[in-house]
């Protein structure tokens, strides 16, 4: 009778034991899960997305893959010369690093380009880069959409400095810019302040009116153009507007600075040049329609250079306002005009790439081609299309060469003739000419 009860006793007293487990369990998931929930600070609208403490991860109120999203891992490529590439087993010639590359070595070689690093974003295809800026201290900033995901890389090496989540993603940022060290970025409602080392956000600050650009930086101001016409200048220390001024239309195109002017154009095609620090207007004058790209400024002509859709290029004194010489073209101008030495470089869309001089306004040529300018040198202008870099004569603009790429985002100048390849899907390549 003992020996029998042995079997029960061992069942109830195992039944006992699993009951213990699975409380002791559930006790522990629960304490888990409350844990969780008292490190996450949810995400607002305006306002950095939640963080688990201590681990650096970001959770974004709108992603459940949120590992996809934080991509922290980099393909680097160590530094090596490739004019010493000669054979297969050199390792720019093995797939892996093909496959991270947005130009072919070979084209490489025969250009005479030296590799610095290559790195890989590997941004998704349900994302888009659409913010970047090179930063001062050799940083690169990027904002993919929607995500809103921010990543800050170092340009010594390719490697990711930090990666966080701003906003939600019906938020709009702009391109943003350094301030001391805080990157400051605007959405069309507020602008952020986000620490440069952390890339935590610091302060948050409403703007007087809506924006649909960038502002121009002018010591501790950020001048922006409002789609009222209000242009205003934040004072980036106090979080407040200093100073306004009230245009006649509204301010698409972004604002253009030098050290102590700014100058904006409406829709309607008037243009001012404003005090930077005061916003008193020094001159005042319009094209025929509406002005959609910036300006820019050639401080050693003391010339503004202005764009129109009315197909005209404006070339004023920037102490008084007055014409130095118009270039018509044939089609509206919807691009910012690049100055190069003593040449002006104008896009025209549907009309290729005009050159310009700087002093009379004269074409010098142009290409059949619409290209974007990034560099140059004595001899040689560096373009890039969509799916290829350009190298042309810099006196006649006859092609020296034309290498396929990758689908190209944007080609970045830096120092000492070296420039930064960036394509749509993030690949980023150093090289140096």
């Amino acid at each position: 009778m003992k020996i029998n009860q042995c079997p029960g006793l061992i069942l109830v007293c195992g039944l006992i034991t699993l009951c213990g487990c699975s409380n002791s369990q559930t006790t522990t998931a629960q304490a888990q899960q409350t844990a969780m929930e008292q490190n996450q600070t949810p995400s607002k609208p305006g306002l950095i997305g939640g963080t688990l403490r201590g681990t650096g991860k970001v959770i974004g109120s709108t992603f459940n893959a949120t590992d996809r999203l934080l991509r922290g891992t980099v393909s680097l490529i160590p530094f090596v010369d490739i004019r010493k590439a000669k054979d297969s087993q050199d390792p720019q010639q093995t797939p892996s690093f093909r496959d991270d590359f947005p130009i072919a070595a070979t084209d490489l070689v025969r250009m005479g380009l030296k590799v610095h690093w290559a790195s890989n974003l590997d941004v998704p295809k349900t994302e888009t880069i659409s913010q970047w800026a090179l930063l001062e201290g050799g940083y690169l900033i990027t904002i993919e959409t929607p995500s809103n995901l921010f990543t800050l890389i170092n340009l010594r090496d390719g490697s990711i400095v930090w990666r966080q989540i701003h906003g939600q993603n019906t938020d709009k940022f702009f391109q943003p810019f350094r301030y001391g060290d805080r990157i400051c970025v605007n959405s069309e409602t507020d602008l952020l302040k986000i620490d440069l080392r952390t890339g935590l956000a610091l302060e948050i600050s409403q703007l007087k009116s809506v924006v649909r650009n960038t502002p121009a930086h002018v010591k501790n101001f950020a001048i922006f153009g409002g789609l009222n016409g209000r242009i205003f200048a934040h004072d980036l220390n106090t979080g407040f507007s200093k100073w306004n001024y009230q245009m006649q239309a509204g301010i698409t195109a972004k604002p253009t600075a030098s050290a102590t002017d700014v100058l904006i154009s409406d829709s309607s095609g008037v243009y001012i040049l404003l005090d930077a620090m005061t916003g008193e207007p020094r001159w005042k004058g319009r094209a025929f329609r509406q002005i959609s790209a910036s300006s820019s400024i050639s401080l050693k002509e003391s010339m503004v250079l202005i764009p129109s859709e009315d197909q005209t290029l404006y070339a004023l004194d920037m102490e008084i306002g007055n014409d130095i010489w118009q270039f018509h073209a044939k089609r509206a101008l919807t691009s910012k005009p690049i100055i190069l030495g003593n040449m002006i470089l104008m896009p025209v869309t549907g009309d290729g790439l005009y050159a310009l001089n700087l002093k009379t306004g004269k074409p010098i040529w142009n290409t059949s081609q619409v290209l974007s300018a990034f560099d140059s040198d004595d001899d040689f202008l560096y373009c890039y299309q969509k799916n290829s870099l350009w190298v042309l004569d810099k006196s006649s603009g006859k092609t020296i060469s034309q290498t396929p790429t990758d689908n190209i985002k944007d080609i970045m100048a830096l120092s000492n003739g070296q420039f930064l390849v960036m394509t749509q899907t993030g690949r980023l390549l150093k090289l140096q000419r």
